[in-house]
């Protein structure tokens, strides 16, 4: 039973932090974010993104800190 309840606690926290980004992706106006952005969902590293974005890793970088600005709460 504790396992159980452990588990549904682990799925609410993740369905928190999905629907978290859901409702504030429309904050994300450019292409190239919303490029970097997928690819960092779909787990790709800076090294991937990079690559396929033609950007450094430290412009991947700048680009997903400000991703991290527009997505928070002010």
């Amino acid at each position: 039973v504790d396992r159980l309840i452990s588990r549904d606690e682990m799925i609410n926290r993740l369905e928190n932090k999905v629907r978290y980004i859901q409702n504030r992706w429309s904050r994300i106006l450019e292409e190239e974010q919303a490029i970097v952005f997928h690819l960092t969902l779909d787990g790709r590293s800076l090294r991937y993104i990079s690559d396929a974005t033609g950007h450094s890793k430290d412009k991947v970088k700048r680009i997903l800190m400000k991703i991290a600005e527009l997505l928070q709460d002010n």
